[in-house]
């Protein structure tokens, strides 16, 4: 399968533009230091009496090593001392959160990181069963968390089972031998496929992959092999995302040689050609975007800060952002965007209160991308009709 279609460098100039992830709008440039503990914990007020429920994120910020690709906030150690006095003190916030909105419902928990199964597995299980004791957590809930496939045995897939995890997703990224390499990720197919195993065996079903473009040294012929092989596992979801080389904020990149990485025509024409061999296997593609009722609270993202809060008793939150005036808006249209790549802006302001008026600059600077048939705009619905996945964040961004 050949999925590369040639893109022009009209539109290779707008899609080479820095633009947000848009992982949560507004982004993370426009937070602010107004947005502090008591803030956060003002917003938590009632949360314990949601029906919906809330969704609970558990961060380790700890690796055996850290990969040169990493962008995630994580440290190396090979020590347990400070993932056991970090874990304590994770147990201290939970008790926080409780003491705001104990009682609550929640129908996700998620752990990340860094590696959450470097914690041993007499401190997670404590961890869980703290959160047990404060929250109402019924057994449809999700309860997922992050593996390094190279450290998944069949003992500890089966005392994830036990702590009532149903969902894994496994960190591949690729299967290349080289490209593992040049990452600093070295883990042969047989090492995943063992840990595929080994879930399955303990009866954790819900199984994803991370899949990875744009990495150095990667081919097509090397994304097309490792697309096929993870999707012949039958994940339950493959996330697949590009490589962010961003040197200056995570300096372990700067392993990673320049010369060696993909050139935005090919990062493209891997990003399509993995999607079209995931489809072919019977995927469907999603896309999300976070969404939180009042706004957004960032936690100190150095652990001496964390701590300090923490061993204090207050939350350590040290920025965010309130949501006010047309944020929920621009929310709503980036989400849907990103998720359906195509929107009715207008609608979704009079649904907010605001008249279809207040988003004309914004739409007018879509202009060049409308007269290069990229997308199209009439009748208070924009759709992106080429190469919308990799147009998405740009249309975005105006």
């Amino acid at each position: 399968m050949n999925a590369h279609v040639p893109v022009s460098e009209g539109l290779l100039h707008h899609i080479r533009r820095m633009v947000p992830r848009y992982t949560s709008y507004p982004t993370a440039p426009h937070f602010t230091a107004d947005v502090t503990g008591d803030t956060f914990a003002g917003w938590l007020e009632g949360a314990g009496a949601a029906e919906e429920g809330l969704s609970l994120y558990l961060h380790v910020p700890f690796c055996r090593s850290i990969c040169a690709y990493c962008g995630c906030t994580t440290k190396a150690t090979r020590r347990e001392e400070p993932v056991l006095a970090y874990a304590e003190l994770l147990g201290r916030e939970i008790d926080l959160l409780a003491a705001r909105a104990g009682g609550a419902r929640v129908s996700h928990i998620h752990w990340g990181g860094g590696t959450p199964n470097i914690l041993p597995p007499e401190a997670f299980q404590a961890l869980v069963e703290r959160l047990a004791r404060h929250f109402r957590i019924p057994s449809t809930a999700e309860h997922a968390i992050e593996l390094d496939p190279r450290h998944v045995g069949q003992e500890g897939a089966r005392h994830l089972a036990a702590m009532g995890v149903t969902r894994v997703s496994l960190g591949v990224q690729t299967l290349d031998a080289q490209v593992q390499t040049a990452i600093g990720r070295v883990q042969p197919e047989d090492v995943v496929d063992r840990a595929f195993s080994a879930l399955r065996a303990a009866g954790i079903a819900r199984i994803n992959a991370d899949l990875m473009y744009g990495l150095p040294l990667q081919s097509l012929a090397s994304v097309e092999a490792s697309t096929r092989r993870i999707a012949a596992w039958r994940p339950s979801r493959i996330a697949m995302f590009g490589y962010a080389h961003v040197p200056w904020m995570k300096s372990h990149q700067k392993l990673v040689r320049d010369a060696d990485l993909p050139d935005a025509d090919l990062r493209l024409a891997q990003a399509a050609l993995a999607r079209a061999i995931l489809v072919e296997a019977g995927y469907a593609e999603v896309s999300s975007i976070s969404a939180t009722p009042s706004g957004y609270a960032q936690n100190a993202p150095d652990i001496a800060g964390w701590r300090r809060a923490i061993e204090a008793g207050r939350f350590a939150t040290v920025k965010g952002r309130a949501f006010a005036g047309q944020d929920r808006i621009r929310a709503e249209i980036i989400r849907t965007l990103l998720c359906r790549f195509e929107v009715q802006p207008g609608r979704i302001a009079e649904q907010h209160g605001y008249s279809a008026d207040v988003l004309a600059a914004d739409l007018a600077r879509l202009a060049p991308l409308v007269e290069a048939g990229w997308i199209t705009l009439s009748d208070d619905r924009l759709v992106i009709r080429t190469h919308r996945v990799e147009l998405a964040r740009v249309v975005a961004s105006a």
